[in-house]
């Protein structure tokens, strides 16, 4: 695929959103996914994890939603 195949303004562009972990129930992933079919995306990106695999028990999170918690503890709640 060359540069103007990319940029060829006669294609239609793909649009995933992704919704990440911005949600901590199930409606409220639902109301997400439904907000960017709405807007016209073609596809939304969800992602899985465990804790024990991207956190650390040491780190620290301190933020007005969730108050002092660890990371680990953050993660593996949700």
């Amino acid at each position: 695929m060359n540069f103007e195949d990319i940029f060829n303004k006669n294609k239609k562009t793909y649009i995933i959103a992704e919704i990440g972990g911005n949600f901590t129930t199930f409606e409220q992933a639902k109301e997400l996914i439904d907000a960017a079919f709405d807007c016209g995306v073609n596809a939304i990106k969800l992602q899985t994890y465990q804790a024990k695999t991207i956190s650390s028990k040491n780190a620290i999170f301190n933020m007005e939603n969730t108050g002092i918690t660890s990371q680990y503890d953050l993660f593996k709640k949700y």
